[in-house]
């Protein structure tokens, strides 16, 4: 499906490199090797790892060690080659860890979710179409040509359940293989950083519908659900999961899943929440059918792809992201940029301008998810420091960043810039559910020089 403009070998590799030191450290005999993809730093976390630990290893008898990957593609690969016996996943990467490494879901996370009206404890949830209670329309397919706010393009509620009920409605019509774009149904698709966001651009008129969820911070729930009107549902949406290898064995993947169920306990129940989501309750035995059918059938419908997070540790989470995006609204007195993304360019209509606030209007033209990332520096564009196939962003000046949106959508945001040179950059790293590979946008040629005078 991607059109590649390197050799898949140097991608490949690239890809190889996160899987080292789970090569180094990888399960093998008396260890245990789980990968968890941080809801904090990795630095944070690694240093709580221990009480994780030493729970397992009382109960295991058995050497467990926890590894921090900086991508979900680490945490893949790492299963799919054995250096990982088990991992915690969220649910779009738990439905790839499957497709691709043959990863079975066991455990799915019991969560605080608001269902409806009713408070209540769930491996599941649903998400809900909004309109303001006095908006003139009653169906979504009265929306066509108007103005949406999805809170993340990496949010299973909040995008991949939403897409798919348009498609299912037939108001939007997939071509054959490629993905499913709102873009082709509303007129204007907006991507607000996170449901409190997205709510608020509903509010103040910016945009006519958006998504509210059950597995947000339940005042917001309510205070969205008060003041608006549903017009669809979607879901069941599964929560977190906890994936095994196919080559963890009897009696340690026994041992290994009775030991987990135990930490539904109440004094562990903080513990988990910084390992899993701020919302964990317990785990629930389950199976890969049962946890993610919902989800597989949705990404089947749409064809979606997931893009990885823009940053190491800052992964997608369960309610309000932290960080905002303006819309469309340049800050007073700034300067104007307007920047194309495609495969695989990143086309900045000037690339000097003066020091000072500069209004980044970023413009998805190419067929695949796109961000913009900003870095000070004086190294060449093309040889950045990269690790996994991603721009490290740990040995960089990172001064910006527009998320990941999706193809024919745009994004915005301002930045306080100082003289100097700058590298414009996409860092996704794409991970293809069909074919397995794993895709670097920088790698691929999406970068370019701008200058702050």
């Amino acid at each position: 499906m991607f059109p590649f403009r390197r050799p898949l070998l140097t991608l490949l590799a690239t890809a190889f490199v996160g899987l080292l030191a789970f090569a180094c450290a990888g399960g093998g005999p008396g260890k245990l090797v789980i990968a968890v993809q941080p809801t904090a730093t990795a630095q944070e976390l690694s240093a709580q790892a221990g009480e994780l630990e030493k729970f397992l290893e009382e109960r295991l008898g058995v050497n467990v060690e926890i590894r921090f990957p900086t991508t979900y593609a680490g945490v893949i690969e790492a299963l799919r080659f054995g250096h990982a016996d088990a991992a915690f996943l969220s649910a779009w990467p738990a439905a790839l860890a499957q497709r691709e490494a043959g990863a079975e879901v066991v455990l799915a996370e019991v969560r605080e979710v608001t269902i409806g009206d009713e408070k209540t404890e769930a491996p599941y949830y649903f998400s809900y179409w909004v309109v303001p209670q006095d908006s003139p329309y009653s169906s979504l397919a009265e929306l066509r040509g108007k103005k949406v706010a999805f809170p993340s393009p990496l949010s299973t509620s909040g995008y991949v359940g939403p897409v798919a009920r348009l498609v299912e409605l037939g108001l939007l019509t997939r071509e054959t293989g490629k993905k499913a774009d709102p873009g082709r149904f509303f007129g204007e698709v907006f991507f607000a950083g996170g449901y409190a966001q997205a709510w608020q651009a509903l509010k103040a008129g910016q945009v006519d519908v958006t998504v509210i969820a059950g597995d947000v911070p339940e005042e917001l729930y309510r205070e969205v659900l008060a003041n608006t009107r549903v017009l669809e549902e979607q879901g069941p949406l599964p929560s977190h999961a906890v994936v095994f290898s196919k080559g963890l064995k009897e009696p340690l993947r026994s041992q290994l899943r009775e030991a987990l169920l135990e930490l539904g306990s109440p004094e562990y129940r903080d513990l988990m929440r910084r390992f899993v989501s701020g919302i964990f309750v317990r785990f629930q035995a389950t199976t890969t059918e049962e946890h993610l059918g919902s989800l597989n059938r949705f990404l089947d419908s749409t064809g979606l792809v997931f893009a990885e997070p823009q940053q190491a540790g800052a992964q997608p989470t369960t309610g309000v992201e932290a960080q905002e995006r303006p819309l469309a609204t340049p800050v007073p007195g700034s300067t104007q940029v307007k920047v194309q993304l495609g495969e695989w360019f990143v086309r900045p209509e000037v690339k000097e301008v003066a020091a000072g606030k500069v209004y980044f209007l970023a413009e998805n033209t190419g067929e695949d998810p796109h961000e913009l990332v900003i870095v000070r520096t004086d190294l060449p564009e093309d040889r950045l420091p990269v690790e996994e196939g991603r721009v490290d962003e740990r040995q960089v000046e990172v001064v910006g960043r527009i998320d990941p949106f999706p193809a024919g959508t745009t994004a915005a945001a301002t930045f306080d810039l100082a003289a100097g040179r700058y590298v414009l950059i996409c860092n996704i790293v794409e991970v293809e559910p069909e074919e397995a590979e794993v895709e670097s946008h920088y790698l691929l040629g999406m970068h370019t020089v701008f200058t702050v005078r």
